[in-house]
């Protein structure tokens, strides 16, 4: 059961709601993301100090940001870490692992864990 169901640009909801969570979470959301600062940005006002944002990210073999053919985006943990550093959240947690099956094949990516500073 909800409290509450918003349908919102991600960015415009976490900026409308300043250190209203202890944790947010983002599966196959930053796919869609090219450059994650304005996100991380966003997300890292709307924790609470000392909340968690834990997501995935696709990986690809580009050492920063690449646009797939599947037209998601695929993130190193170079990029991450320097984006998560850049917004003001501290780099956790990264692990590899499958994050679901398309076309017959594994998509690898990240499984991320950031937090606000308390």
């Amino acid at each position: 059961m909800y409290d509450e169901l918003v349908c919102d640009e991600i960015t415009a909801f976490a900026l409308s709601r300043p250190a209203a969570f202890d944790l947010a979470t983002a599966a196959d959301v930053l796919i869609y993301f090219g450059d994650l600062g304005a996100p991380f940005a966003a997300l890292q006002q709307m924790l609470r100090p000392g909340g968690w944002l834990v997501f995935t990210v696709e990986l690809g073999s580009a050492e920063d940001v690449s646009l797939q053919r599947s037209r998601r985006f695929a993130h190193s943990q170079r990029h991450v870490e320097a984006s998560a550093e850049a917004s003001g959240l501290v780099f956790k947690h990264f692990e590899t692992c499958v994050l679901r099956r398309e076309r017959n094949q594994d998509v690898v990516g990240g499984l991320v864990a950031l937090q606000r500073p308390a």
